[in-house]
């Protein structure tokens, strides 16, 4: 069977050899990687080297890519660099489009040639242009950050959008990673071929699900996609991936651009991101107004901020009613949804702003001890993020001497909790349900 094999290769060789003395470009292509690989004839470089060259000046513009490549795995001193630079660039002049991902880093890095940000786009538009999906993603870098051109989510997303459709289309890498994600369950499966259609909300849940996998990288590659296809929630978990490096580098630039992309189509969450900016800005006013809106537009993060906005009275008045509105708001809105609630964290600090309310923090006319602690271990029951707070304060309550509510057993209980929660509920905030 093996000379079967052997012969079959031999066969291919001849037919191939013969081709490429009659001038075939492609095939004096083929008959030099047989000849380098050995494969249906003897190894000879001497021969693969001159079919390699033959083919290259027949105008095959793979034939000039793999000469600047051998060329520049034997160039350990540089001096080669711009012999190395002509032959990528007349492999790209003959048709070979993915000469272009290199040449235009050859620009980008001086290699060969004096930097020019400029000649690299030009270059990565030739790949964009025919529709080669790793330059679109780089030309999608660069008006993603400004490098080398104005700044532009919407000219960024279109340049992805476009290489996502054709690596989908042509089983390109996110395709095939699609694929083997898709072994994972029945439920992820169905997602998978969700994505491969284009969708972008299934981009988005796949993006999720590996961030909770800590596979950060392709959870990152996911939501471009997902922000892509138009999915603000994508959209908004991108800024998040730029702003905490998660998967990408960190760009606060980047993701403000992203926030400020997905509050524009009205996505709430982008608008609490945008608020916490200016929160650290110290631009009180203006944060408080995107907190606002996030509040009216559903997001319960922007609920406790435009709520902590009111009761310390920071960029409006000071407003304890309205806190205990949308603190309420909150407690009204999850409740009402059944089974597991991706928002539990904010309903149990919702919690621990009313217990504090009802502790007579802002006032005694807010005071109601009975309330306050029942709306303490209430939140409590939830065990997340805010789980070592309240107790600490529990703890305090029935640790006072001088209260009514003085029990050295509870309070005992309340700060062994307090202790062993350390940490809990340590997640990243806004995700939510697929």
């Amino acid at each position: 069977m093996f000379g079967l094999f052997k012969s079959k290769e031999k066969k291919e060789f001849e037919k191939q050899l013969l081709l490429a003395q009659q001038g075939d470009a492609e095939a004096q292509y083929i008959v030099s990687r047989y000849y380098y690989n050995a494969q249906g004839t003897e190894l000879n470089l001497t021969e693969a080297d001159k079919w390699l060259k033959e083919s290259a000046k027949n105008g095959f513009g793979l034939a000039y890519f793999e000469q600047a490549l051998l060329l520049e795995q034997n160039d350990e001193d540089g001096s080669k660099a711009e012999e190395i630079l002509s032959l990528t660039q007349k492999a790209l002049d003959n048709g070979y489009t993915p000469a272009c991902l290199h040449l235009g880093d050859m620009y980008l890095n001086g290699f060969g040639c004096e930097k020019s940000v400029e000649k690299a786009m030009k270059i990565f538009h030739i790949g964009y242009d025919n529709g080669y999906p790793p330059a679109c993603f780089h030309l999608g870098d660069m008006y993603l950050n400004g490098f080398g051109c104005e700044k532009s989510v919407e000219k960024a997303m279109k340049i992805f959008r476009i290489a996502f459709e054709k690596d989908l289309k042509s089983d390109g890498e996110v395709n095939s990673f699609l694929n083997g994600l898709a072994n994972y369950s029945k439920e992820i499966r169905h997602i998978c071929e969700k994505a491969q259609s284009g969708d972008g909300n299934a981009f988005y849940q796949l993006g999720v699900f590996l961030w909770h996998n800590q596979k950060y990288d392709q959870s990152y590659e996911l939501m471009v996609a997902s922000a892509a296809f138009g999915d603000m929630n994508g959209m908004h978990e991108l800024g998040r991936d730029y702003y905490y490096g998660y998967g990408v580098k960190a760009n606060m630039e980047v993701a403000e651009d992203l926030w400020t992309f997905a509050a524009s189509h009205g996505n709430a969450a982008a608008l609490s991101e945008l608020g916490k900016l200016c929160t650290d800005r110290k631009e009180y006013v203006q944060a408080y107004q995107y907190y606002l809106n996030s509040a009216k537009g559903g997001n319960d993060y922007g609920r406790i901020c435009v709520a902590e906005c009111y009761l310390d009275g920071s960029g409006c008045e000071n407003n304890v009613p309205e806190a205990i509105k949308w603190l309420n708001n909150i407690l009204e809105k999850n409740h009402a949804q059944p089974g597991f609630n991706w928002n539990t964290q904010w309903v149990q600090c919702a919690m621990l702003h009313l217990g504090t309310i009802y502790l007579g923090q802002v006032g005694d006319e807010f005071k109601d001890m009975n309330k306050a602690i029942a709306m303490l271990k209430d939140g409590l029951e939830l065990k997340d993020r805010f789980t070592t707070k309240i107790a600490q304060i529990l703890a305090h309550i029935y640790g006072n001497e001088n209260g009514d509510y003085y029990n050295p057993q509870e309070a005992k209980k309340y700060q062994k909790i307090a202790e062993e929660s350390q940490g809990l509920g340590n997640v990243r905030f806004t995700i939510t349900p697929a």
